[in-house]
């Protein structure tokens, strides 16, 4: 690919200004009390003391100390005086922005990784790397790097003249809302998509809870940390760069092949000989059948004009560490695997050094998304099959009649927990709705029931507990319409009887689900049977799925591009979600699936 330009924004005010919008009118009148100076903001509808203090970038108690009456409440006409506040009047110099020899400087912002700095200007990590040596355990918002010119570059700086007669704020960042009949802190929170704590925070704590017609805030989504983008403007550093073809992704594949035991493992003795049989090590299958998805997967790609460059390494080969501790990411994109916990823990850090997205494609706990920004995983925990089982309840609840099961098994608290704790207070703790029971008790059951049609819903993986649960549930069905609910962990339980769970109507949230139904399903099955001569396993599945979403990318960036994976895919339901810069992604996608008629159907 050819030279382009790219525009990178040089705003030669404070860090700390950027991104501020001034959108809130801010007053001009300004009085002197005391020997101080105030603005006067008159209240107009909509303003609230805490957006105002945002707008003129003053602290709520200067306001309240200003003002004693306005923690009492304040009203539409009523005039606040705001602290008065003075900026350094700040000017730009004209200059043509001189590069050092060979280096440009770049300042490192907060959230900024050494890949995204690695792509921006179009160098490699290890360059980077190379030119600054103090990084090599990370970077720091606020440290300076030597960024090598790939020649010589073309720049163009024109002048602006900034000057403020305050410093620059954010403006009233709530959103008022009039609650409606059967609205709820839970429902609202979802309609936003905030937490229900920043409601509780914007709104003096709700102590009397929320009435029909009140006139509440809301707090407005914040921005996605992970997609950082330099903003346009025409007072701009223009820098002139060379760009990798986005036509390649670069990807690393850590796989358990356990290629040392294959070697000697199914070698038996024999009159004293040595017979080696053509079979495979069996934990290595789960790694082979993966890489058959994988290949498949590249081979279908390649008709789309991408180009792919895989890397795989066994995590299980008595060298690895080794390996590990030699190789090269400056020029990776993405990396997949390790399938194990411990060697995925090794590799992560790794990522999380060079900025590159880490992505886990087998069920993992939530812990490893803890304080690393640059993990994805793929597979949802129990505790979001809970949660997505939690939503479906809210909607239902007003409408048929709802169990929620306890079993009070310690091993289940934190499911338990998960289903009642996010919901609003008044339902969390609804005796009509949640039932513990320490031993499965139709008779405790029996009375909660309705003649009509009952949702059970069973926030438990204690497979003991579930067996006797669902056998006794069974022999309600001849009195009572049933459905239960319940993790998608139940479908890998062999011994819970299909005829049982068929007569319960059970339903499972899982975000992994083959519909052999599907055309698409079957023509994957029909390549895979003639490439390998034999079916696809799950895992066989998600190597397919998952290397045929990342091929597709425009950018090889994943962290910027979650969106562009299709909320349907082959066998997996995507919806990425991260509630803290600071952790990873964890998919939450899921499919609501039914028995009936002795099989596994989608219901959505």
């Amino acid at each position: 690919m050819g030279m382009m330009r790219i525009l990178l924004t040089i705003c030669l005010v404070s860090i700390f200004h950027l991104g501020f919008s001034q959108e809130g009118k801010v007053s001009s009148e300004i009085r002197e009390f005391a020997g101080k100076k105030y603005f006067v903001h008159t209240l107009e509808q909509g303003n609230t003391v805490y957006g105002i203090s945002r707008l003129y970038n003053v602290e709520l108690e200067e306001i309240f100390k200003a003002n004693p009456g306005a923690k009492e409440g304040v009203g539409i006409g009523q005039e606040l005086l705001i602290p008065f506040k003075k900026a350094d009047i700040k000017k730009t110099v004209k200059n043509d922005l001189e590069i050092d020899g060979s280096f440009i400087l770049h300042t490192v912002s907060a959230k900024e990784t050494l890949y995204g700095i690695s792509r921006q200007y179009n160098i490699g990590q290890e360059q980077l790397l190379k030119d600054n040596p103090e990084i090599a355990e990370g970077i720091k918002p606020g440290q300076v790097l030597r960024i090598t010119t790939i020649k010589k570059r073309e720049v163009e700086v024109k002048v602006q003249q900034v000057e403020t007669v305050f410093l620059p704020a954010k403006s009233d960042s709530l959103i008022h809302h009039t609650v409606e009949p059967k609205q709820t802190l839970y429902s609202l929170a979802k309609q936003f998509n905030v937490n229900i704590d920043s409601i509780k925070f914007v709104n003096a704590g709700l102590v009397k809870g929320l009435q029909v017609g009140q006139l509440i805030r809301i707090p407005k989504l914040r921005p996605d940390y992970a997609r950082l983008k330099f903003p346009k403007s025409d007072d701009s550093l223009v820098v002139e760069r060379r760009i990798r073809d986005s036509s390649e992704i670069r990807i690393t594949l850590f796989l358990p092949f356990f290629l040392d035991n294959n070697d000697t493992s199914y070698a038996v003795k024999e009159e004293e000989g040595l017979i080696y049989r053509n079979e495979l090590y069996p934990r290595s299958k789960v790694a082979f059948e993966f890489y058959e998805g994988v290949r498949l997967a590249l081979d279908s790609v390649r008709g789309l004009g991408k180009k792919v460059v895989l890397q795989v390494y066994d995590t299980k080969s008595a060298s690895f560490d080794q390996q590990l501790n030699s190789m090269s990411f400056a020029e990776t994109d993405i990396i997949v695997g390790p399938l194990y916990r411990s060697n995925f823990l090794k590799v992560s850090p790794i990522a999380k050094r060079y900025g590159i997205p880490i992505v886990s494609p087998v069920p993992q706990s939530n812990k490893i998304l803890l304080d690393n920004p640059v993990v994805i995983k793929l597979v949802p925990s129990v505790a979001s099959e809970v949660r997505y089982l939690r939503d479906y309840y809210e909607v239902k609840k007003d409408y048929v009649n709802c169990v929620i099961i306890n079993s009070g098994k310690y091993s289940d608290a934190n499911l338990v927990n998960v289903f009642t704790n996010a919901m609003d207070t008044s339902m969390a703790f609804d005796s009509t709705a949640l039932l513990t029971m320490y031993e499965v008790d139709t008779a405790l059951l029996a009375p909660r029931l309705d003649s009509m049609m009952n949702y059970i819903f069973i926030p438990s993986t204690d497979l003991s507990y579930i067996s006797n649960l669902v056998n006794k549930l069974y022999l309600l069905t001849e009195n009572y319409n049933v459905r239960i609910f319940a993790p998608g962990k139940w479908m890998e339980y062999d011994n819970l009887d299909l005829a049982y769970l068929n007569a319960l109507n059970a339903h499972f949230a899982t975000a992994y689900f083959v519909d052999y139904d599907a055309e698409n399903v079957k023509v994957f099955l029909k390549r895979y049977r003639e490439q390998y001569g034999t079916d696809a396993s799950r895992y066989g599945f998600l190597g397919y799925e998952l290397f045929l979403s990342l091929a597709r990318f425009e950018e090889s960036n994943l962290l910027e591009n979650l969106d562009q994976i299709q909320s349907t895919g082959l066998v997996i339901k995507y919806d990425f979600r991260s509630f803290d810069f600071n952790n990873g992604y964890e998919n939450q996608g899921m499919h609501l699936i039914q028995v009936k008629d002795f099989a596994y159907k989608k219901v959505r």
